[in-house]
């Protein structure tokens, strides 16, 4: 384990603080908090944009794996945080529905890291490594260049 990998997880760690407090406030159902979840917001963002300059050091495939399936989360939980501003700025009032499900996101961390996340953070990795993939953008790609107005078949 690299020291790189060890500072990740530490920051990892370190917005779980965030979670718990995003369900704080989610569970208020109020809109007056936007202040709180636009600050949590950019602390996630910060978070995550410096475990992005450490993560081109990771070079063991099952640390990238987990690195990944971690930030997965995270920017799935960016998104929701911005759509909820988004949504406040916009309509002035969310549905009760919608903390519920925040909530639930937040809750279910683990379980999404340890699943669907970690999933789709080895599809990804395994495509991107993958020579036989590599040569297959690689056509396409020449081809498209030989070609770019070339009209695609149905």
């Amino acid at each position: 384990m690299s020291g790189n990998f060890k500072e990740i997880f530490a920051i990892f760690n370190s917005l779980e603080t965030q979670e718990s407090e995003l369900i704080y406030i989610f569970e208020k159902n109020s809109i007056k908090t936007t202040d709180e979840i636009a600050k949590s917001c950019a602390i996630v963002s910060n978070s995550v944009n410096s475990i992005l300059k450490l993560y081109p050091d990771i070079t063991e495939m099952n640390d990238k794996v987990k690195i990944k399936a971690h930030l997965k989360f995270y920017y799935e939980l960016i998104t929701k945080l911005m759509h909820f501003l988004k949504l406040v700025e916009n309509f002035q009032q969310i549905s009760e529905e919608y903390y519920d499900q925040i909530i639930e996101f937040l809750e279910n961390r683990n379980i999404l890291i340890n699943g669907k996340y970690t999933n789709l953070a080895k599809n990804e990795l395994d495509t991107f490594y993958s020579e036989e993939k590599k040569k297959e953008i690689e056509f396409f790609l020449e081809k498209r260049l030989k070609d770019p107005y070339k009209a695609k078949k149905i």
